[in-house]
């Protein structure tokens, strides 16, 4: 076997480097030759460019012939091939979203044919929605799934500065950023991190379809990003393991062939600062192209600190440098280096009921006194290199090979209490690597199956060191404080502690201060392959699948050690005594291999170019969980299991309106979650859970008239756990819903821009979302969730059209809504739950010159 994919990929390597040269402004005649003509059949191909009415190239066109089972999608550059036709007379269709359909009548004559088009637009219109996230150009009416796309320029209009705002875009997702590189979303009820970077994501993050995050975070800023993808529901098939409950994909802008740029800057309340610049310059004529770009941000924390300094604050600065080289006629190079330094006050982590502001408003006064072991903050140095070869055979055949290298860390030092009482801080050192290496091939047989196959290597590691300063009579102390909404089911130690082996006559003793040390390193080594496609069964009929197997070589180190002071004696509870969180225990080792298998399947009923109905079946698994208990025990537990069933319509009228509706069925087996009630031998995270979500979300974009368009999403989803576990004993978290999944969130606003001259464009953008109640936590204790609450957010301003100069004022949290954005993290383990105050009313203003 292994001989035969040899020879086929040589062939098929060699076969893409003979073609003819292209020539500037036509069609690409580099990929007549591969097209092998029968002798005895004559061979009919028809390709072509599209394009807009400003000559930019339009990627991801449906191109599709009337009456033959022919269809595929422009590529990036905008071209397209058509192949195993009839010579006759036959009639073409164009559509993309936002677009008018454009028709042909075109007689095809034995060999090439070649046609260019240019798409209108009406006079009021939605911008096109292109989306790669079945790693082939499309648009997004055609991808038959619960897909949405937010447009880099879109973003920057709403100053969306990091990829936390654009969820709020998207229905039945939430992102939450805990600090210690703890960062994560949560899509349709799959379970995020829940504060805990442990966490195996449910959700993976890519960038240019490459990963990056592993037990992690990954870089928020967005920097000169072309557009933001999300795929809910198992993406396995596609992009691997960590994809179980959906996909994040960031498309970084690719360099051209024209000089330009652009220049930010602006400011803000919380004496905040932003710089960022792009520039594009074409080296050598159609040969290579390069493309910069930078920024920095500065904004003090919005919690101060009276110890000393403020909290929940920006200061990050970083770039890109981009070059595209295109060495052959065939062969497409892309290298990109990224570098992105965070260096933040820390997250204010507040215990609510042991409040220390000076002001009577509490927990929303947005000043507190927190303690930390040495000085509170978080340091993230983010490090990237990738280089993207391409070989293509033609229009929409090519060979894609994807290297790249990832290095992450982070250094996050916070009061873990929530108090100004040195009961617990902790001090968490991160450094993560990650290579990855893709061969991938994108195929359309007769231009009437078209998919790609690949095959994947990657090799990941984290490294945790974590210092823990404890305190157990202090720790006791916020545990007992009158008010404290815990009840002992709630808690890992009683409230009103007895000794484990209790003597009437004998006392508890609780200790001082204690110092403990443990280190954690994971290791992963994932071989991976994968097939997906989409096949048109009849002219209105399509069938989509995918598979994908993954070979996982798994390893996790332990070691704890108790450094200094008083042996802690809650630590007698869990067995980690004389330390609080892990026994101390010389380095332990746990290999595990296991292949898993995951897939999906799907039909379309297409009625036409602007309606379709689709229904999939996925099934999606996380990879089995390693870890060590409290007490010093290996675990090995198998992956999270999800089958999700889904349906849905897309439609698009005009250019003018999408609107798109999909419902959900999923079961999750082996569901991981933090063990809130920890005993003895359990460890930090549980994977047997077993659990339903169910749920339907919609979105709509319409241009009513020229320069009015409205927008909105809703969303609709329930979780619960259920009674029993995958091994049929009673479930602790029996009747719970999913943490941070509301079950009802929207968004709805107004995109309205007006011209007041030939060189001048006003344009006012107000929008408002909402979330209903939810929970932070799977354990649902009282007090750990956030009621419904809504924000309004606005941006406004004015755009100069020659020179392009753009003036824009921003405002988000207008009415200053109360609210919190995260709770539970370490402290909750120990009974002390700490929260996370939302953003107060923040605006600024921005001046943009792009040239």
């Amino acid at each position: 076997m292994r001989t035969v994919l040899t020879i086929f990929l040589i062939f098929s390597l060699i076969s893409g480097l003979s073609a003819q040269s292209k020539k500037r402004d036509r069609v690409k005649r580099k990929y007549r030759d591969v097209e092998k003509v029968s002798e005895f059949i004559p061979e009919v191909v028809f390709r072509g460019r599209v394009r807009d009415i400003y000559r930019n190239p339009l990627k991801g066109v449906s191109v599709e012939i009337e009456g033959l089972k022919r269809k595929v999608h422009t590529n990036e550059d905008g071209l397209f091939i058509l192949t195993n036709l009839p010579a006759e007379m036959v009639r073409i269709k164009f559509s993309y979203t936002g677009f008018r359909t454009k028709t042909i009548d075109y007689f095809l004559q034995v060999g090439q044919n070649t046609h260019y088009v240019a798409l209108d637009l009406d006079r009021a219109h939605i911008d096109p929605l292109p989306a790669g996230i079945q790693k082939r150009e499309q648009h997004i009416q055609d991808i038959p799934a619960a897909v949405t796309t937010v447009s880099g320029s879109f973003a920057e209009l709403l100053s969306f500065d990091d990829i936390s705002g654009i969820s709020d875009f998207i229905p039945g997702v939430n992102f939450d950023n805990s600090g210690a590189g703890s960062m994560g979303f949560f899509i349709n009820g799959s379970n995020g991190h829940s504060g805990f970077p442990e966490v195996s994501p449910s959700a993976g993050v890519f960038i240019d379809d490459v990963p990056a995050n592993y037990h992690n975070g990954f870089p928020l800023d967005l920097l000169d990003i072309e557009r933001v993808e999300f795929a809910k529901g198992s993406q396995n098939a596609l992009y691997g393991n960590s994809a179980v409950g959906g996909a994040i994909n960031l498309v970084s802008k690719k360099p051209e062939d024209e000089f330009s740029g652009s220049l930010i800057a602006g400011g803000g309340n919380f004496e905040s600062k932003e710089i960022k610049g792009v520039v594009n310059v074409p080296v050598l004529e159609e040969r290579i192209f390069l493309r910069a770009a930078g920024f920095f941000r500065q904004q003090n924390g919005y919690v101060e600190n009276t110890f000393g300094g403020s909290l929940n604050g920006v200061n990050s600065a970083g770039g890109r440098i981009s070059i595209e080289l295109l060495p052959f006629y065939n062969h497409k190079v892309n290298f990109k280096a990224n570098y992105i330094k965070n260096n933040q006050p820390g997250l204010a982590m507040i215990n609510r009921w042991m409040y220390e502001g000076e002001n009577e408003g509490g927990f929303f006064d947005y000043k507190i006194s927190l303690d930390g072991t040495g000085d509170p903050g978080l340091q993230q140095e983010f490090m990237d290199a990738s280089l993207e070869y391409r070989i293509f055979r033609d229009e929409n055949r090519y060979w894609t090979s994807i290297s790249s290298y990832r290095k992450n860390s982070s250094s996050d030092i916070w009061d873990a209490d929530g108090t100004a009482l040195p009961a617990l801080s902790m001090d968490d050192q991160r450094d993560v690597s990650i290579f990855y290496q893709e061969l991938r091939y994108n195929f359309s047989r007769k231009s009437r199956c078209n998919g790609s196959f690949g095959l994947s290597y990657q090799w990941a590691a984290n490294n945790n060191t974590n210092h823990i300063l404890s305190n157990d009579r202090l720790l006791m102390d916020i545990i007992n404080t009158p008010g404290n909404f815990l009840m002992p089911p709630d808690n890992r130690f009683p409230v009103n502690p007895q000794p484990l082996d209790p003597v009437p006559e004998s006392d508890i003793v609780l200790t001082g201060d204690h110092n403990e040390n443990y280190n954690i390193e994971r290791k992963a080594r994932l071989l991976q392959g994968y097939l997906h496609f989409t096949h048109q069964l009849a002219n209105s009929i399509f069938f989509a699948g995918g598979i994908r197997a993954s070979y996982d070589m798994l390893q996790i180190q332990h070691e704890s050690e108790y450094v200094d002071g008083s042996p802690s004696f809650l630590g007698n509870y869990t067995g980690a005594s004389p330390n609080l969180i892990y026994m101390p225990a010389e380095k332990q080792i746990i290999n595990n291999n296991s292949l898993i298998i995951t897939g999906q399947a799907g039909l379309t009923y297409r009625l036409n170019e602007k309606f379709n109905i689709f229904f999939n079946a996925h099934h999606g698994r996380k990879p089995r969980l390693l870890q060590f208990s409290w007490d010093g025990n290996q675990q090995i537990m198998e992956g999270e299991k999800i089958n999700r069933l889904e349906a849905g319509w897309k439609l698009s009228l005009a250019g003018r309106i999408f609107w798109d509706v999909t419902g959900f069925y999923s079961t999750h087996e082996g569901v991981q979650t933090v063990n809130w009630r920890s005993t003895r031998g359990d460890g930090l995270l549980d994977g047997e859970g077993r659990a339903i979500s169910y749920g339907a979300e919609t979105g709509v974009k319409a241009a009513l008239i020229k320069g009015v368009e409205l927008f909105g999403n809703y969303s609709w989803m329930f979780s619960r756990f259920d009674s029993t576990d995958v091994n049929g004993l009673d479930y602790i978290y029996a009747g719970n819903s999913f943490a941070c999944s509301p079950e009802h969130s929207f968004t709805a606003g107004i995109n309205a821009k007006t011209d007041i001259s030939k060189s001048l464009r006003l344009f006012l953008i107000p929008w408002y979302s909402y979330r209903s109640q939810y929970w932070f936590t799977e354990n649902n204790s009282p007090g750990l969730s956030q009621s419904g609450y809504g924000l309004l957010n606005m941006s406004a301003g004015m755009a100069l059209l020659n020179p392009k100069i753009t003036l824009s004022l921003y405002g988000k949290n207008i009415l200053e809504q109360k609210y919190i954005a995260g709770a539970g993290h370490w402290g909750g383990l120990l009974g002390i739950p700490v929260f996370i105050p939302g953003i107060p009313r923040m605006y600024g203003i921005k001046l943009k010159w792009d040239f």
